[in-house]
């Protein structure tokens, strides 16, 4: 009788032991649901924002200096705001005047989207697969500074500040180079008398070789 009630109770202290373990396994599968994936399996970032004036908003939430940003997201800047945002070693950018832009692939290639608003960028020398496109237009930088505001679906202004693009449109490819004496070469995308989206001849607007500048030191933190 006493060694049934001994076993007895060695299998009640197992069935206790079993759930417990059956619940601090449940509860582990609820943390990791919780908590998101292991570090190892998120993506990574493709870039960082380094600073923010005014409001700015990344995919629908607050944009902060430090932020990482990840392939695909959303960076907006609001009207009279202005985000500086650099792309690892790549490439530096400052998104202003109510601006969206889209970080569609940040790979071997970087190919971002400008919906509204205005972009400066500087791009690595060495980087030679950096696009912005626009409603209007597809540029193509081979380097190194421009800058770039979409204006309506079919008005892009472009001026490239140093180095040498494409300017792309469905109706034709144009390659813009900087002149040796005038850091600034620009061109105003819009529709002519036939129609077709055209590039033409414009001055230097809403930047200045400050600007530049800055996004130089900027790209150039380790």
């Amino acid at each position: 009788m006493r060694h049934s009630s001994r076993i007895r109770e060695v299998e009640m202290i197992a069935e206790r032991t079993g759930r417990r373990r059956i619940v601090s396994a449940l509860a582990g599968l609820l943390c990791l649901s919780a908590c998101g994936k292991p570090a190892a399996d998120r993506p990574a970032a493709v870039a960082s924002c380094v600073s923010v004036e005014g409001r700015a908003a990344k995919s629908g939430a607050g944009l902060s200096a430090g932020d990482d940003i990840l392939e695909g997201e959303t960076i907006i800047a609001e009207d009279g705001g202005a985000a500086v945002v650099k792309i690892r070693d790549r490439a530096s950018l400052r998104l202003k005047n109510a601006g969206k832009i889209v970080f569609d692939k940040v790979g071997e290639t970087i190919a971002l989207q400008l919906d509204y608003g205005a972009l400066m960028s500087v791009v690595s020398k060495a980087d030679r697969t950096f696009s912005i496109r626009t409603p209007a237009a597809t540029v193509g930088v081979r380097g190194t500074a421009f800058y770039v505001e979409s204006r309506a679906v079919d008005q892009t202004y472009v001026c490239l500040c140093e180095g040498a693009l494409s300017v792309t449109t469905p109706d034709t490819v144009h390659e813009i180079r900087t002149p040796a004496r005038d850091h600034h070469n620009a061109v105003l995308i819009s529709p002519s008398r036939s129609g077709a989206l055209m590039p033409a001849p414009a001055p230097m607007l809403n930047h200045t070789n400050s600007d530049i500048s800055d996004l130089e030191t900027v790209l150039s933190r380790r």
